[in-house]
Order: structure tokens, then sequence, then C-alpha cells
């Protein structure tokens, strides 16, 4: 999925046209390259640093390259019949004979594939507070349903937020709330994550790093008694949490974007399982981020299999709340 931003007409013309990302000159991903001649042959020599490469050609297929020590020193290919469904080996040094049958002349070359990860995806353009507050309305067609391989999923709760409305009357407690929201999601964009809508005093948000997710949990368990002495009135309120990760599915819905999807409900079923002042990980999620030292083992209160409403098998779940 391709994201474009252009200037309002009133300001200026762009000329639309196909470009390079980021121009050749900032990303050279291109090493070697060849016009290969009709029924003759072109050589490319291999990059000088080993290391993974796609050997393309215009028109043609492609081919993944491993370039290292002890590989064949050379290769012959047909370039309209590249193995894609494996990797070719070459040695340093080495160069590659790309073969054409055909009346035409193709153009071949090796490119690096690392500058591709540096390209913004659809998954981490869509989850930037900015662009949602900017661009939410202007990404999908109502009707089209865009899935995402894998986003985490945030979901919180106010909790005892009822009973403040009885005990001290709509303004104040709708105060609370609102302040409530401010707290949750500054927290949530210093660590990279979204607003996707309240619901109550509920929130829901997404983060394309899961372990950004993580920390923003931590951080807003961890902050919220300081939060409470700020506020005039809190009660009994406390905040409790659910964060999974998995795939679901994009739309637009009541003109912004919209999460959809059994990962969806699955996160809004572990924060209705947290207690107050919890969040509730998916198991293997919470050691991962043990792992990755975001997660502080001490923290792990307790692992079970949590039954959630909806959910056909049981899912092993970890209780997390700060020291």
């Amino acid at each position: 999925m391709e994201a474009t931003f252009a200037p309002t007409r009133s300001v200026r013309e762009i000329d639309a046209g196909p470009y390079c990302i980021g121009g050749p000159a900032r990303t050279p991903h291109v090493v070697s390259q060849v016009i290969v001649p009709a029924r003759g042959a072109g050589v490319l020599p291999a990059p000088a640093e080993a290391g993974h490469y796609r050997l393309f050609v215009r028109g043609g297929a492609a081919a993944q390259l491993e370039v290292e020590a002890g590989a064949p020193a050379q290769l012959t290919v047909d370039g309209a019949a590249l193995p894609s469904d494996e990797r070719l080996r070459l040695g340093l040094g080495g160069t590659i004979t790309v073969t054409n049958a055909g009346e035409a002349e193709h153009h071949a070359k090796i490119e690096r594939v690392a500058w591709a990860q540096q390209a913004a995806t659809a998954r981490e353009v869509t989850s930037m507070p900015g662009f949602r507050r900017d661009f939410s309305s202007d990404v999908l067609r109502p009707g089209t349903a865009l899935r995402v391989s894998r986003v985490a999923l945030f979901f919180s709760d106010l909790t005892g937020s009822t009973q403040l409305y009885s005990d001290v009357g709509d303004a104040a407690a709708f105060k609370l709330v609102q302040d409530h929201f401010d707290y949750v999601l500054a927290i949530t964009e210093k660590h990279g994550g979204t607003l996707v809508k309240t619901i109550g005093d509920a929130v829901m948000a997404v983060y394309a790093d899961e372990m950004d997710g993580v920390r923003a949990c931590l951080e807003i368990l961890s902050g919220f008694a300081a939060f409470r002495k700020r506020a005039a009135v809190t009660g009994h309120t406390d905040v409790k949490l659910g964060l999974f990760s998995g795939p679901c599915y994009v739309v637009t819905a009541n003109g912004v974007l919209d999460y959809f999807g059994q990962s969806v409900n699955i996160a809004a079923r572990l924060q209705s399982e947290a207690r107050s002042g919890e969040v509730v990980l998916e198991a293997g999620f919470a050691d991962d981020a043990v792992a990755a030292g975001v997660l502080p083992e001490g923290w792990v209160r307790q692992r079970y299999q949590a039954a959630l409403k909806g959910v056909a098998q049981s899912i092993g779940a970890v209780r997390v709340k700060p020291e």
C-alpha cells in the first residue's frame, strides 16, 4: 500500500508520475546493471560486499541472491525464467551471465534489499497520531478493508467511574474522565501509539511496535497514583488495561480508520480480565517483553489460562502489575 502526500491545489499544482523511493542519489539500491541484447547475453559483476541482494530483469522475474565467500564464482541464468522459489549463491568477485532468447532487449540489475526496510509501511503510517488526525478519513473508501499482518491493540478502562457520577455529580465526574483521557493519550502518543476511539470512559489505541505498547502500559499504570493525587476528585478510580498483538482488518467507519477482527476482540477481552491497576497480556507476548528487557520479570504476578468470551480456545495470559 502506498501513501501519497501532496499540497492542496490552492497552494500549487504538482506533476503526477512514478519516482524512485528517496531518489537514486539518496537510496543507491542498484549495485550493478546491464542491458541484455535480444538473443544475446549480459554480464553483471557481483557486489563487493557479502549479503542479501535481488537479481531483477525488467519485464521478467526476480530472484533472491546471496553473495558470500566460497560460493560459485560464475552463474548463468535465463532472464525470462529466474528461479523465484530458490536463493542463488554467488562468490565475492564473481559474475552472473544473464541470457536473453527473446527478440527485445532487457534491463537486468542487482539490487540491495536492505533499503526496503527503511520504507514506511501502511501499518506504521496509519498508526501515527498525526496521520490519523489529519488524513484518516482520506485513506480507504467506505466498504474497503485492509488486512494488517500484525499490530498491537490496546484497551483501557477507568474503574469506579460509574459510582463516581453518583458520588460527586455529573460535571465533576465528567471532568475526571476527560482528564484521564488526556493522561492516557499523552503516554500513548509518547510511545508511538495513536488513539482509535473512546467508548464511554474506555480508550482503544494501536501501536505499530508491540513493545512500545508494553512500555506505554507500564508507564500508565506506574503513574496513575500520581495522576489521582493531582485530580480534584477521584473516588476509588483506577485503570485496567489489555494489550494483544495480532492480525486485523482496517476499515473506514464513521469517517475515520477503525480496526476489526478477532485480535481486536481478544485485546478487549483481555482488558476485561484485568483487575484495577493491572494489564493483562498474552503469555507469549509477555515472555517476549521480558526477554527484550521491556517488562521486569518481578512485575509478572500471575500466569493462567484465560477463557475469553467469543474465543473458542483458552489463551495463556499473564497479569502484570508494577511494583
